[in-house]
This record gives C-alpha cells, sequence and structure tokens, in this order.
C-alpha cells in the first residue's frame, strides 16, 4: 500500500521515479516476512459473486418499473397503474423462486 510506504519512511524531501523506487526497494527488502502471497480466488466464490451482482442489478430493475407505478397511485391515476402492473408482471407459472 502507498500510504503504509509513505509511513514507513516518514517525511522527505525529493520526488521523482528514482527516488520512489528506490524508497519502495528498501521498504520492500525490510518487510518481506509480512508479504502475503496474492491467490486467485476460488472459481465458486467468483461464480457467486457475479451471482449476487446480477440479482442486485435485477432488484434495482425491479425497483425502477415499482416505482412509476406508485407514483401514479399516489397522484390518483389508479387506472393507468393497474394498467401499468398488470403489464410488466409476470407470468406465476414462468417464473421461478431461488
Amino acid at each position: 500500500m502507498p500510504l503504509a510506504i509513505l509511513r514507513s519512511i516518514g517525511l522527505q524531501r525529493g520526488k521523482n521515479d528514482k527516488v520512489d523506487t528506490k524508497r519502495i526497494a528498501i521498504y520492500a527488502m525490510k518487510n518481506n516476512k509480512q508479504a502475503k502471497l496474492w491467490e486467485s480466488p476460488r472459481k465458486e466464490m467468483a461464480t457467486l459473486r457475479q451471482m449476487l451482482t446480477t440479482r442486485a442489478s435485477l432488484i434495482n430493475g425491479l425497483k425502477a418499473l415499482k416505482m412509476p407505478i406508485k407514483e401514479y397511485k399516489e397522484t390518483g391515476n389508479k387506472e393507468l397503474a393497474e394498467l401499468m402492473k398488470k403489464s410488466t408482471k409476470c407470468s406465476t407459472r414462468n417464473r421461478k423462486r431461488y
């Protein structure tokens, strides 16, 4: 982490690529025993993360569809609200719950 390197070095003057490279190398040599090797996430975790992202997107889409219906009901246009509700509703035969 860049902030960890800066804090370990303290207040320093002079900043250029050559000096920064040297400071990073010194920090890495001093702290190499604490370093953890990066491991890629398990395939199941990556799949689960993708499924959660898709779920969140679907929930946001559902909210976007419901909002105009709610607004029409609140403004007194209940007929249009019911028409919109029927046109956006999924048939229960084809919908699966997980």
